[in-house]
């Protein structure tokens, strides 16, 4: 019987979604086998200011192409960085947990690098090791054969423009608004709610809806 390991592109500060699959698996496979696909959360968050739900996009060379992931070089032409950086600390400063978990990305979210998947894949360790802990990550480049043989799926599993089936909104609290802004990026989650985070993952997540949706 064959054991399917959900297999995720590599987002830029992954949503609830994303880390809720994580959190449920003793595994997970990255797919560094990928290609970019505009208007996804391979380069873009989502997190909550004071009037309303705010995107932030990392700007990339030639967006329309169909590079892979690992070859995607993000534009330094504009002062998204910093932009993105002010964006956070608005948002968040206010924050339960903003000054203890913080510290350990202003670091990260400012350091200049040629390629997305190298400025974005220290970012995922660092917010996977505050949310779940120990976690145990694969590459896809590693497990070619199991792709072939279906031992993984590769399916998109958290789509930016739809909500996952597996995926159950569980309220938490929030800085701004009256409405739960689910499926956040998961700083969102992080900031709020700290240590009682895993809390809400574990309420976050359908298994047997995302066997289905695996086949």
């Amino acid at each position: 019987m064959k054991q399917n390991l959900p297999c995720l592109p590599l987002h830029y500060f992954p949503c609830v979604a994303f880390v809720s699959v994580v959190y449920h698996h003793a595994s997970f496979v990255l797919n560094d086998l990928d290609h970019f696909r505009k208007q996804s959360y391979r380069n873009r968050m989502q997190i909550l200011g004071p009037n309303k739900v705010q995107t932030l996009s990392i700007p990339i060379q030639h967006p329309n192409r169909n590079i892979p992931i690992k070859e995607v070089r993000i534009d330094h032409s504009q002062k998204w960085q910093l932009n993105h950086f002010r964006a956070i600390q608005s948002a968040y400063s206010k924050a339960p947990y903003f000054d203890y978990y913080w510290p350990e990305f202003e670091a990260l979210i400012v350091k200049k690098k040629e390629f997305l998947w190298d400025y974005t894949l220290p970012l995922l360790h660092k917010l996977l090791g505050f949310l779940i802990g120990e976690t145990s990550v694969n590459l896809a480049s590693d497990h070619y054969n199991s792709i072939k043989n279906g031992h993984f799926d590769s399916k998109e599993l958290v789509p930016a423009k739809q909500m996952p089936l597996f995926f159950k909104e569980y309220g938490y609290f929030q800085l701004f608004g009256k409405v739960f802004a689910p499926n956040l990026s998961s700083i969102d989650l992080l900031f709020c709610e700290g240590p009682h985070a895993k809390a809400i993952l574990a309420q976050s997540f359908d298994q047997q809806l995302f066997d289905e949706f695996l086949g």
